[in-house]
């Protein structure tokens, strides 16, 4: 039930809201449904009912008629935060979601989708802005996990992208190695 029903709502639910900007219309002062209906234009009614869900899953909270954004909308939904994953949602809400109506065809046929090649120009820029908030938010972890050699200088980035793994593991090290340094200076 949770996969087949649940998760798919949820997800739907907070892809759409935070591309109508129900996050960054809260973050304004716009605390009530009726409020953020009307900022967002849309209907108060729906916009209720996807503010409940977005409080049951731990994005907003409700108190005195009022929804109030959580530490986890503020770190990972917000345009201005540093680890926003807002850009890929929207990339997935408006590109990635309706290809996955396509699954089934290609289970079916085998046939996949070359979907760089079909990217309009509006889509290409959602899916280069996404794929740069997902590095974002990705990339200190990654750069604290990834082993590397004792003395290792350099990286090779062989993904084709911005490189922004192999930079911030860079300065994952050189951080690292100022704190040895400063302990035993």
């Amino acid at each position: 039930l949770l996969h087949a029903q649940v998760l798919p709502v949820v997800s739907k639910a907070v892809l759409e809201a935070i591309d109508v900007g129900i996050f960054e219309s809260i973050r304004q002062g716009h605390t009530t449904a009726e409020q953020i209906a009307h900022d967002c234009g849309l209907q108060p009614k729906p916009t209720e009912q996807l503010l409940g869900v977005l409080c049951s899953v731990g994005y907003l909270r409700f108190r005195n008629k009022q929804y109030r954004l959580t530490a986890l909308a503020r770190k990972w939904i917000l345009a201005e935060s540093p680890s926003t994953v807002r850009d890929l949602a929207v990339y997935n809400n408006r590109v990635g979601w309706p290809w996955l109506d396509r699954l089934g065809d290609y289970l079916r046929t085998g046939k996949g989708i070359d979907y760089h090649a079909q990217f309009t120009s509006a889509q290409w820029k959602l899916y280069q802005r996404g794929m740069w908030a997902g590095a974002i938010a990705e990339a200190k972890e990654f750069a604290t996990n990834v082993p590397l050699s004792k003395g290792a200088l350099r990286m090779l980035d062989i993904g084709g992208a911005h490189g922004l793994h192999a930079v911030e593991t860079r300065s994952e090290e050189r951080r690292v190695g100022k704190e040895c340094r400063s302990r035993w200076s």
